[in-house]
Parts: C-alpha cells; sequence; structure tokens
C-alpha cells in the first residue's frame, strides 16, 4: 500500500564498505513510500527514490529527509541514475498528524479513540467468542445484537461478528477486517482478518501512554492465543471522530502462526456434556485478558519469566500449521514449563520430578492419555521408562504406564547425543511415536499456561480435540 509521496533532499552518509562520507552531498528528489507488513525478518517499508543522476549502485548509507517531515535513513540497493530502492530502514516508526509528521500543536495530538489492525488473531478473529455485531473495519459501530444493527442502519452490510471486551475503564472491540486493512498486510504469508478499536468507556480523552501499554498487552496477548508473535504495525487516532494521527512502525518482527491449534477452541463444540454458547465464551475470554495483563505486568517486576516461557513456546521448532514440530521442541516446552513451575512456587527438581509436578499443578493424572497409544508404547518401547540411575528399565512405573519418565528420558536422550547408547534408543522411537510426545507435551505446556494465569474456562484438548473445562476448575466434571 502506497503511503504517501513527497519531495525533498537525499543525503549520503556511508559508502558501500561503511566508511562515512566526510563531504555532503544532497540530491533533490520525489519519493513513494509504500508498507506491507511482512514475516520477520522482512520490513514492511519500501522508499521508491526518483531523481538524477542518483548512487545507489553500491548499497550506500543515505537518509532522506522529506518535505512533510519524515525523515527516514537506511541502504539503497540496484536501480538507476533516475531510480533507486531504500530497504532496512532505520527509523522505529513513521508519524503521521495525519498527513505531515510534525504534529497539528506542539506535543502529541490529543485523542479519545484509536484503530489497529492485527495479524494472527484467530481464533478470535473468526467469531467463536462473538457477543456482538459491527460493520467490517469499523470498530466503534458495535452493536450487541443484529436486531439492535438493523434498527439503527437497516440497509448497511454488518458482520456476523464481532468481541466486546472490557479492560479496566476501555472496551476494546475487535471486528472482520476492510479492504483498507487489508492492503496494509502481506496476506499470502500473515493471516489477517481483525480490526480493533480501542476507547474509555465514557468516551473521554485517551493517554498515549495507556494506548502504548494497553496495545502493548494485546498483541502478546494474541501471539499466547495464536502461538505467533503478533505485533502492532499500524495506528490510526481520533478526537471527535475526526483523525488526528496516523502511525506506522518500523522495525517489527511478525511471525507466522507456529501452530495449527491454539488452546482457545476454534471449532464448533463437539462435546456433548458441555457446550458453552459464544457469548459465555466472550465472557471468559475478558476474564482471561484481564487476568493475563495481570500476570504479565507480576512477571515485568519481578524476573520476566512469564514474557521468557512464552517465547519458549512458539520458537521456532514448534513447525507451523502445516508441519509438525520436531522432538527438538521438546527442549523449548520443558524449559518453558520449568520457568512456569517456578511462578507457581513449585521449585523444579530433575526432568521426571518437574514434569511430574507440572502434571500435579494442573490436575492431570500421571499416566500416558490416550488409551490407543498407552497399549502401543508400553508394549512396542519399554525403553522409554529406562532408569537412569539403576541402568535398568523400571518395570513398576512401566506398569503403572506414567508419563513423566517417557517425556524425560525423551528429552535426556535428545540433550545428550553424545553417548551412543541415547543416540539409539532415541532413533530407536518412530516418527509416529516421536510426534505423539511433542503432542502430550504441548498439551501439558498449554495448559500450565493456563493455570499461571489463572484460567477457569474451556480450552481446546490438542490429543482429544475436543473442547472442555480445565482439569483444575470446579466445574471440570459438569456432565
Amino acid at each position: 500500500m502506497k503511503l504517501f509521496r513527497s519531495s525533498g533532499k537525499l543525503y549520503l552518509l556511508e559508502d558501500a564498505e561503511g566508511v562515512p562520507i566526510q563531504e555532503e552531498f544532497a540530491f533533490p528528489v520525489d519519493v513513494d513510500v509504500h508498507y506491507e507488513l511482512r514475516p520477520s525478518p522482512q520490513q514492511p517499508v519500501k522508499a521508491v527514490v526518483y531523481g538524477f543522476e542518483l548512487p545507489g549502485f553500491g548499497q550506500t548509507k543515505e537518509r532522506l529527509i522529506l518535505d512533510n517531515g519524515v525523515v527516514l535513513t537506511g541502504r539503497t540497493f540496484g536501480g538507476s541514475v533516475k531510480k533507486s530502492m531504500m530497504f532496512d530502514i532505520e527509523e522505529d516508526i513513521i508519524h503521521l498528524h495525519p498527513t505531515m509528521a510534525q504534529p497539528p500543536t506542539e506535543g502529541e495530538p490529543e485523542i479519545d479513540s484509536v484503530v489497529f489492525g492485527v495479524v494472527s488473531s484467530n481464533p478470535l478473529g473468526r467469531g467463536l467468542c462473538s457477543n456482538g455485531v459491527a460493520r467490517p473495519g469499523q470498530p466503534f459501530s458495535f452493536r450487541s445484537s443484529f436486531q439492535e444493527a438493523l434498527q439503527d442502519h437497516p440497509s448497511v452490510a454488518w458482520s456476523a461478528h464481532a468481541l466486546r471486551l472490557r479492560f479496566k475503564e476501555l472496551e476494546i472491540t475487535l471486528v472482520q477486517t476492510s479492504d483498507y486493512w487489508k492492503r496494509l498486510v502481506d496476506r499470502t504469508t500473515l493471516d489477517h482478518d481483525s480490526v480493533v478499536g480501542m476507547r474509555k468507556q465514557d468516551g473521554s480523552v485517551l493517554e498515549w501512554e495507556k494506548v502504548n501499554q494497553v496495545t502493548l498487552l494485546f498483541s502478546l496477548f494474541l501471539g499466547w492465543v495464536n502461538h505467533c508473535v503478533s505485533p502492532i504495525s499500524h495506528i490510526k487516532a481520533y478526537r471527535k471522530r475526526r483523525l488526528v494521527y496516523k502511525g506506522y512502525a518500523l522495525n517489527l518482527h511478525p511471525t507466522v502462526q507456529r501452530d495449527r491449534f491454539s488452546w482457545l477452541p476454534s471449532q464448533d463444540w463437539n462435546d456433548d456434556n458441555v457446550k458453552p454458547r459464544r457469548i459465555d465464551m466472550a465472557r471468559w475470554v475478558e476474564d482471561l485478558f484481564v487476568k493475563f495483563s495481570m500476570t504479565w505486568e507480576k512477571s515485568r517486576r519481578d524476573d520476566d519469566g512469564f514474557h521468557l516461557a512464552l517465547q519458549f513456546l512458539r520458537s521456532q521448532e514448534k513447525g507451523s500449521p502445516g508441519s509438525r514440530a520436531s522432538i527438538l521442541y521438546l527442549r523449548d516446552v520443558f524449559s518453558a514449563c520449568g520457568i512456569l513451575l517456578r511462578i507457581l512456587g513449585v521449585s523444579a527438581g530433575s526432568r521426571s520430578d518437574t514434569i511430574a509436578k507440572c502434571l500435579r499443578a494442573i490436575g492431570v493424572e500421571n499416566k500416558l492419555p490416550s488409551e490407543g497409544w498407552r497399549q502401543h508404547i508400553v508394549k512396542q518401547h519399554p525403553s522409554l521408562w529406562w532408569g537412569v540411575m539403576k541402568q535398568q528399565i523400571l518395570d513398576k512405573e512401566k506398569e503403572k504406564e506414567t508419563l513423566d519418565r517417557p517425556l524425560a528420558n525423551a528429552e535426556n536422550w535428545m540433550l545428550h547425543l553424545e553417548d551412543p547408547d541415547n543416540l539409539k534408543r532415541l532413533l530407536s522411537l518412530p516418527r509416529p511415536v516421536q510426534h505423539y510426545l511433542v503432542e502430550v507435551a504441548m498439551w501439558i505446556a498449554d495448559l500450565m499456561v493456563l493455570r499461571v494465569v489463572g484460567y477457569e474456562g474451556f480450552y481446546l484438548n490438542r490429543l482429544s480435540q475436543k473442547t472442555e473445562i480445565v482439569p483444575w476448575s470446579d466445574h471440570s466434571r459438569l456432565g
């Protein structure tokens, strides 16, 4: 999407080898600035520079000072004496108010609402937690029902769903995207289908500090829900319905979705015993967002362990919706689980001890889940109950079909491949068995994060692929 066109001056800063250019060269230029959010590590901004006798054949470092007040510093690649491209721009953000970089008055403009697009918002963006409707791309058109919407505006198009969350004095509304927001995102790689609006419930002035805090928090929340990095890339701010500010983040690093499953249910309820309504699920999500923010803030004040655990859980070893996580992901899962266990106030011990304590924390029996897999593994892969200290298979644990020992052994073998016996044991596990162990570990990690934030509602069990109440909830045995 083209953001703007402006004239200005191009200044040479360094040659292709990074040596500063002492003499000042200024070239009059016209510049088109384009924006398209793409996955990390690609930057969304590209500046197309037009002029005469332009440098840039050797990837020189240059600075654009434009007549609309925008300053961009980066390296030019290729092109000709009349046209070149600037990429890898160093500035963190482009400010427009709404068309010039200088604010209309001294300081930041006064605002009462903001709108921003988000990527990887599913399953929130698919209406499975909806509590209203809205017009696409217009979060402040939210109505609690179709009947109310059609009474107000019977001739306009309304989406089938919208989600409004109340957070402290704010209301945050998530609705379907529009063509404007679609053009800002590379939809061939990033999943983009939602726009978010934020304002105070009483309509009063919104502080910029509050906007920055909550947009960061919401992006982290989305990243947790959908196993990705989901930064806020573009913000539009309003005062009394008049656009007063636009900002485009430059050095941000979104990632594609890491997992085909989210703990938040992303399909029709298929549990015959428990069938929550969408509006009930919306209330669960609202409560969860508040608890997530409290956990995040407490972690920031302490050791930032919660942030680190979430980073481990969305590592590259997790794969993508089209490829399964590798056995190497066990390392990241149990690093995260050890951190989460300490957040719960429980000290970690050996790997098997840590896993057993995690299972107790989430209210899950220390036994291999899924009866079919349990019988197969006990019969075909007894080495998973190998005891390092006793140097033999621990028959009592195998008879109990415990879960902690197989997971701990698989991780130990992977981490100590310098031992040929460990390599032999790990390679003896067929790929389906490896995938099963990783899926079980991911299921434990899903529940551990939900336990840490204090969630008591429904989640999608990736093993059974059914919507269930979390095991530690007082309502986990609802029928």
